[in-house]
């Protein structure tokens, strides 16, 4: 995903995307804002549940779990690019 095509705004804990290529819009919760904003920082997605278990106290597993389904649906979604590893 170009970077240039995505506007992000922050509600609260959450984020709002704004895909200009697809025209559409997308709400994500504060897990999957975390993981946004890791992968923005430049964080492999590998290293993404360590984080996630400091930042919010969830067991390994589920941080595991977790992150896959966000990066799985970044990517779906078109926001984030596999080989790249970028969004």
């Amino acid at each position: 995903m170009d970077k240039r095509s995505v506007i992000v705004r922050e509600l609260g804990d959450e984020l709002v995307i704004l895909d200009t290529r697809s025209n559409r819009i997308h709400q994500l919760n504060r897990t999957a804002a975390f993981v946004w904003n890791e992968i923005c920082k430049g964080v492999q997605p590998e290293a993404i549940p360590k984080h996630l278990v400091r930042q919010f106290e969830v067991e390994s597993e589920t941080a595991v779990l977790d992150s896959r389904k966000v990066v799985a649906d970044l990517h779906t979604l078109g926001l984030l690019d596999l080989e790249a590893q970028s969004v």
